[in-house]
């Protein structure tokens, strides 16, 4: 019921992005993934809400529930390359922003079987001190 009224909700105005949003999240409550994953690329596509990391991590999950690993995985490496990593590593909670991106990052590979590009991407990240985790990155 709460999917139909923001589904119509959306038609009256597709441009509020917070209906898009909780829309989508009524849809990943009810399962229906590629729903999500619609609605996250709506709200990641409005001009609005790009630089917003929480949408990015949203679409690149999405795209992995999808089995969709090569969009996932984009989806990160165009984040890290929109960001100006110098002042953007300035702050301690994009830090930590970066280190669970690069961190899930080699997850996905792992997970389609990608192991040495797994352990290379990690190496390569911790190498950068993108990753903060030194123990993760010497274990994978």
């Amino acid at each position: 019921m709460a999917v139909k009224g923001y589904q119509q909700a959306k038609r009256i105005r597709p441009e509020n992005t917070t209906v898009v949003r909780e829309l989508g999240g009524l849809q990943l409550y009810s399962r229906n993934i590629l729903g999500w994953s619609q609605c996250t690329m709506e709200v990641l596509s409005s001009s609005i809400h790009r630089s917003n990391p929480t949408d990015w991590f949203s679409y690149a999950c999405a795209s992995h529930l999808l089995g969709n690993v090569d969009v996932c995985l984009k989806c990160i490496d165009v984040y890290v390359a929109s960001q100006d990593m110098p002042a953007f590593m300035k702050k301690p909670l994009n830090r930590r922003i970066m280190d669970q991106l690069e961190q899930y990052k080699a997850y996905v590979l792992a997970d389609a079987g990608r192991h040495a590009e797994a352990v290379d991407s990690l190496e390569t990240a911790f190498a950068q001190g993108k990753v903060l985790n030194r123990t993760l990155a010497r274990e994978q």
